[in-house]
């Protein structure tokens, strides 16, 4: 049988990341923590599966094989060995948004959910919740837009006889992220 290409190998990847993508972004997963991952899953792979004799592989040959250098692959051994309270990345606004959403008591209604919570207005808002959040820099219709796209929120009529629409977050199925772990 043929060894694939580099190009073709590539190619197939990029056809598997394009639904986990999707599954990261859904659940406000940064480029940045991506890229963390990406390498650390490099070196635990490298060190655990391609050492010779039996034993791990160390940190140059680790290097090499993974294209990053050695203080890299230092650092990602020394996070691999952490706990996982120790892992850090870089928040999004939007996951800012839908955290303060989900847990100030100020945006929570009587059940401790998430609020309905209409565009603008006086009291628990939209765009008081960015404002809280720091998001205020951002266009509430620019972050809308965002959130909506990646079905983190649904908009609905306050009644039937109102065009007054209201904000509700959605959450991400936690069975469907289980279902990429199993």
């Amino acid at each position: 049988m043929a060894s694939a290409s580099t190009t073709q190998v590539l190619a197939a990847a990029r056809q598997w990341l394009k639904p986990l993508v999707h599954v990261l972004m859904r659940c406000g997963v940064t480029w940045k923590d991506f890229s963390e991952l990406a390498k650390a899953a490099y070196v635990e792979v490298a060190t655990e599966q391609f050492g010779k004799r039996g034993r791990p592989t160390n940190v140059s040959r680790t290097a090499v094989l993974t294209g990053l250098a050695r203080r890299e692959v230092r650092t990602q051994r020394k996070r691999l060995d952490a706990t996982p309270q120790a892992w850090t990345g870089y928040v999004t606004k939007a996951s800012l948004v839908l955290s303060a959403w989900h847990q100030d008591p100020r945006f929570l209604d009587s059940y401790g959910m998430p609020a309905l919570l209409p565009l603008e207005g006086d009291g628990s808002t939209f765009t008081a919740l960015l404002r809280l959040c720091g998001a205020s820099d951002v266009r509430p219709t620019t972050l809308l837009k965002e959130l909506r796209a990646a079905g983190a929120i649904r908009e609905t009529r306050m009644d039937a006889w109102s065009t007054e629409a209201c904000l509700h977050p959605q959450t991400m199925d936690a069975e469907l992220i289980r279902l990429w772990v199993r």
